[in-house]
């Protein structure tokens, strides 16, 4: 079988891996985890039409740890699948308590590839009475895989009635060829392009060229990180359909969103009569 020379360095770290998936287990069972809500604004409309469901640890003794810590940390887990089962199921439910209000506000969730992928998922979605009003939300490096399965997922997904969103578009690998064999049905134009458009004709020139490209495509376009009026209201003029970021709101727990709607200047989309009574 061979000799194995004892490592304190990595056997701390495969203890200290071990650790960690335990604390991430035993989270998940205590409901430790919790959906914020950040508004995206229909730039056509003025309504707040969408919400994207961002995961936060309010760890009981660690405080907040942030996301990229343990969204990582369940990627390299098994638990990755029922964390993201998990944040689905969450904001359906929230949907519902807001079309119970009379709001139409669709809902994203982030999905990994791994997640995205498996057949488990896809079991998952089945046994969900209604999807309408959903959108997946995922990173360009899902198009490093298998591009001809990943179009056949994204089908059959898309024929659920759920929507697709390119996260962070602009960062990673996609391409138009690769977005015209997958049936997305929207792009995020990655904040890094947008925080500084302004201020850089290079960025300016590569948002403005994608939201035309597209919409040539016959795709929505997101502006990530507004921050400011004047980006939104360039944004306008460039046709982008929708926003988010700082400027419209922070990602907020459920009655802290609701509060600020109450108030904003951007109201939520109202369901109409006949799908209020539905």
């Amino acid at each position: 079988a061979g000799v194995h020379v004892f490592d304190a360095v990595r056997d701390a770290a495969t203890e200290g891996r071990y650790a960690l998936t335990q604390h991430l287990r035993e989270a998940l069972d205590r409901h430790e985890f919790k959906l914020y809500y950040q508004p995206k604004l229909d730039l056509a409309s003025g309504c707040i039409t969408a919400c994207e469901a961002l995961a936060r640890w309010p760890h009981p003794r660690r405080g907040m740890v942030p996301p990229d810590m343990f969204i990582t940390a369940l990627e390299q887990t098994n638990l990755i699948l029922p964390f993201t089962l998990w944040a689905i199921h969450t904001a359906l439910q929230q949907r519902q308590t807001w079309r119970a209000r009379g709001w139409n506000i669709d809902i994203a969730v982030n999905v990994p590839p791994v997640v995205l992928m498996n057949p488990e998922f896809l079991a998952f979605l089945d046994s969900r009475e209604s999807l309408d009003g959903v959108t997946l939300e995922i990173t360009e490096n899902v198009f490093l895989g298998d591009l001809d399965r990943l179009a056949a997922v994204v089908a059959s997904i898309r024929a659920r009635n759920v929507g697709f969103s390119i996260d962070d578009f602009g960062t990673g690998y996609s391409s138009l060829q690769r977005l015209r064999q997958t049936a997305v049905s929207e792009i995020k134009i990655d904040r890094s392009f947008v925080k500084d458009m302004l201020a850089s004709k290079d960025d300016a020139v590569i948002v403005h060229s994608t939201i035309e490209l597209a919409h040539n495509l016959g795709l929505r376009v997101v502006g990530e990180g507004v921050e400011n009026a004047e980006t939104l209201a360039r944004l306008a003029e460039l046709r982008c359909d929708s926003i988010q970021g700082y400027h419209i709101c922070r990602p907020l727990p459920p009655a802290a969103l609701e509060e600020f709607l109450g108030r904003s200047a951007w109201p939520p989309a109202r369901l109409a009569p006949a799908q209020a009574s539905a």
